[in-house]
């Protein structure tokens, strides 16, 4: 979340908004692996059907290595 302010004309006008990241699952893979988790299930959305690239969402279910 940002917010930019800019004096014009003795006026100031501000303007907020916010970013958004999407990740690939191969991304979020790396960046689970890399900070010690792995990954147990993949789904593709919340009625349980399995993860594909054509997938709307991508549900995972990881636990921290011992």
């Amino acid at each position: 979340v940002f917010t930019v302010r800019v004096l014009e004309k003795g006026v100031i006008k501000e303007t907020s908004g916010y970013s958004i990241r999407l990740y690939s699952f191969p991304e979020i893979k790396t960046m689970l692996n890399g900070n010690g988790f792995e990954i147990e299930k993949t789904w593709g959305d919340y009625q349980g059907e399995p993860y594909s690239a054509r997938s709307r969402r991508l549900i995972i279910l990881s636990r921290k290595k011992h």
